[in-house]
């Protein structure tokens, strides 16, 4: 997938994982630079294709401690459903990224 250069590279990897699974599109992302949790904004065709990523913080590596997927509704550009993939704050939340690109990749 490409980028636009100014993608933080703590999220690369993640969101190249979650780009690959079918019915799931990264739209921003942010590492949180520790100071602030580490986010991925997402849509996705349907509420099945949370399954891997589901799997992948979950289930994998016993779960990792701090990581969520919350929903949330836009109305820019138009009405929407928006999902967000957040992480602790710091250097845990970039090696649990990597666990879980690591995962996603896995389980296809």
């Amino acid at each position: 997938m490409k980028y636009n250069g100014k993608m933080d590279r703590e999220c690369l990897g993640l969101c190249d994982a979650m780009n690959a699974l079918p019915g799931i599109t990264t739209t921003e992302s942010c590492c949180g630079h520790g100071l602030s949790n580490y986010h991925i904004w997402f849509r996705v065709r349907e509420v099945q294709d949370l399954t891997p990523l589901h799997r992948a913080i979950n289930h994998l590596y016993g779960g990792l401690a701090g990581w969520r997927i919350e929903v949330s509704w836009t109305e820019n550009p138009t009405y929407s459903i928006l999902f967000d993939l957040v992480g602790p704050i710091g250097h845990g939340a970039y090696c649990g990224a990597e666990k879980i690109a690591s995962g996603i990749r896995e389980e296809r």
